[in-house]
C-alpha cells in the first residue's frame, strides 16, 4: 500500500515538474519587427493586400505580424481596423509571445529612421485609471 502512495505521489510530482517547466518556455517579452499582412496570404499564399486601400483587405478576417524572418504571429489583443490601417508597412510589435501570437503592449510604426508608437497597453491603463 505504501509503495503504491509512493509510486502516485512521484508520478504526480514528476507530471507537475513537466508542466512547470513547460509554461516556462516560449512565454518572453519580445520585440518582433516586420510588417502587418492579411492571415490568409501569408498563412495560405494567397494575393496579399498591398495597401490599407487595397479591396483585398476585406477578404481577410484577420491580419498578422509577418517577422523579417518569415515566422508569423497573430496580434489577438490589437483590432483588425488598428491592423488595417498599417498593411505592408515596417512595424515593431513588443510583448509576450505565445506560440503563434504576441500579446501586444506596444505598437510602433516605421517613421523615417525611427519608430512611433501607435497603441501602447500601458497609456490605455493609465489613461482609463485617470477621473
Amino acid at each position: 500500500m505504501k509503495t503504491k502512495h509512493m509510486s502516485i505521489t512521484s508520478l504526480v510530482f514528476t507530471a507537475l515538474l513537466f508542466l512547470g517547466a513547460g509554461t516556462g518556455f516560449g512565454n518572453s517579452m519580445d520585440s518582433v519587427e516586420g510588417t502587418i499582412q492579411g492571415a490568409n496570404c501569408v498563412v495560405h499564399k494567397n494575393t496579399c493586400p498591398i495597401n490599407a486601400k487595397d479591396p483585398h483587405i476585406a477578404l481577410e478576417n484577420n491580419f498578422v505580424l509577418l517577422a523579417d524572418d518569415g515566422k508569423y504571429y497573430f496580434m489577438p489583443n490589437i483590432s483588425r481596423s488598428l491592423k488595417t490601417s498599417f498593411v505592408n508597412k515596417k512595424v515593431r510589435a513588443s510583448g509576450e509571445i505565445r506560440g503563434f501570437s504576441i500579446m501586444v503592449s506596444d505598437l510602433s510604426v516605421q517613421e523615417g529612421s525611427g519608430y512611433e508608437s501607435v497603441w501602447n497597453w500601458a497609456q490605455i491603463v493609465k489613461s482609463l485609471n485617470r477621473k
